[in-house]
């Protein structure tokens, strides 16, 4: 009652009050940090590696469990999660809140560089900030076009973008991951022409040909077991332009 009363006898001192109230409101909503994608998730870190043509059993046992294996202990660590795929594996970690990230991005750089040696063939274990999530939100989309009357030819486009736009982008503070996504079948192709009459003539089953330049690729052998040593095996089955067109060649000369 006391309050009331002095209110009713001060209107003036109750509206001082409340413009100053109103005045430091606006200027404490002017100042709140603001961000697009709030971080409301923990903290993460994951770490990729590839290694072309290997089977899921050998990406878990050759590259995640070795990498899984120096990453225990880590201070503020609260889960780890590992995926072996076919070609890939990933070993994600998510930390609480609050943790020092920059530090602990130094943290797991030095622990990898105490890994034992990976697969000779394999590429070196990347670093993926905020997880790697696919789940989780893109920034920014940005669209490019081949034009007629572009400088670069249409099989170089994509190229260039991968080896010159795409490392400035990600070299930007800030950004954790850029992913080149090519439409309109742009990119590297090799076109195999033949003269369907002659090939019947030389008794040539176009079907063998497809089948032959289809199977074209690196594939994994699994483990050979050579008393206490375990050996990978990996089929080569990649061929340059060169070497199918002596492949062909031979096939003709049999055929004849």
């Amino acid at each position: 009652m006391f309050l009331t009363d002095k209110s009713l006898k001060n209107p003036s001192a109750v509206i001082v009050v409340a413009v100053m109230a109103l005045v430091l409101g606006v200027v404490m909503l002017t100042r709140l940090p603001v961000q697009l994608f709030p971080d409301i998730d923990r903290p993460a870190i994951a770490v990729q590696t590839f290694w072309r043509a290997a089977s899921p059993a050998e990406i878990e046992s050759e590259i995640v469990e070795p990498i899984e294996e120096v990453m225990q202990g880590i201070p503020g660590l609260e889960e780890l999660r590992t995926f072996s795929n076919t070609q890939n594996g990933w070993v994600s970690m998510t930390f609480a809140l609050g943790t020092d990230m920059d530090r602990m991005l130094i943290e797991i750089i030095s622990r990898l560089n105490r890994l034992p040696p990976l697969p000779a063939d394999s590429n070196p274990p990347q670093i993926v900030m905020n997880g790697g999530d696919p789940s989780g939100e893109t920034l920014i989309y940005l669209f490019t076009q081949f034009r007629e009357d572009s400088a670069l030819a249409r099989e170089e486009y994509v190229s260039y973008i991968e080896d010159n736009v795409k490392p400035r982008l990600e070299a930007v503070e800030g950004i954790s991951q850029v992913v080149l996504e090519a439409g309109s079948g742009q990119g590297d192709e090799l076109k195999i022409e033949f003269d369907p009459v002659r090939a019947a003539e030389l008794g040539i089953n176009l079907n063998n040909i497809t089948q032959q330049v289809g199977r074209s690729t690196d594939s994994s052998g699994g483990y050979l077991d050579v008393g206490r040593r375990r050996y990978l095996m990996n089929f080569k089955g990649r061929y340059e332009p060169e070497e199918l067109r002596a492949l062909f060649w031979i096939g003709v000369q049999e055929a004849r």
